[in-house]
């Protein structure tokens, strides 16, 4: 009866009884089916600039075409969702127009996941249409692009979708903390949690014991409510390793 008056364990009661909860709307959150596409530019750079002074007297060509100024852009697009987006769910090509001034000198694919995706891309000026293709849940495509403009671009995506209202960003999972970041701690605060009641357990100091269980049962709620703002806004799912 003294372990059930005992406020630490009360407070680890409450703790459970949050748990309890939380995962059963974890486990709503993970069956709920979402249909999205995401699409994002990941990085752009300049690989060559002809300075205005010497623009008269320096001719730059790729494949035969005179430029001035080039630019490398890597873009992708991942089905984030957890339903399929089949080739008829495209109502026509996707469109990604490059800013007016500008022109595609090529297109090539950086990174694809799966390896048999077989995208295809072609390229009409500023304006590059990629054919549709099945996308199953978390499958993705890095395009590397090389772009003769003179300033950095701001690509315009047009796609229809039956079933996605709007486009969602691409994200680099090696820039943005959010899951990276959710995935450590799950790992690492159990961890310290335990190490702390070890110590104060080997120290038989009583309330520094209780103290470590509260902290201990602190951390999982913690870890838990990352990880289902994760899940409830679908950001876990629109991370793609860089290119």
């Amino acid at each position: 009866m003294d372990l059930v008056r005992d406020p630490a364990w009360q407070f680890v009661g409450a703790i459970v009884a949050v748990i309890a909860i939380a995962a059963t709307f974890a486990v709503y959150l993970l069956q709920r089916e979402r249909k999205e596409f995401s699409f994002g530019v990941f990085y752009q750079t300049p690989l060559l600039t002809v300075a205005e002074e010497l623009a008269a007297r320096v001719r730059v060509t790729f494949d035969g075409n005179a430029i001035r100024n080039l630019r490398l852009v890597v873009l992708g697009f991942k089905n984030s969702g957890n339903r399929p987006i089949v080739t008829s769910d495209f109502e026509r090509e996707v469109r990604i127009t490059m800013s007016s001034g500008s022109t595609i000198l090529s297109c090539d694919i950086s990174k694809q996941s799966p390896a048999n995706l077989d995208v295809q891309a072609a390229i009409h000026g500023h304006e590059l249409r990629l054919s549709p293709v099945l996308l199953n849940p978390h499958d993705y495509v890095l395009l590397k692009l090389l772009v003769g403009c003179d300033s950095p671009i701001v690509p315009l995506v047009d796609a229809r979708i039956v079933g996605v209202r709007n486009l969602t960003p691409l994200m680099r999972s090696d820039e943005i903390a959010g899951w990276r970041k959710v995935r450590q701690n799950v790992v690492l605060l159990p961890v310290f949690s335990l190490l702390a009641i070890g110590v104060s357990y080997w120290a038989n100091e009583p309330s520094l014991f209780h103290g470590s269980i509260l902290f201990a049962c602190a951390t999982v709620p913690f870890v838990l409510v990352q990880w289902i703002l994760e899940h409830a806004t679908n950001r876990a799912n629109r991370y793609v390793d860089g290119a």
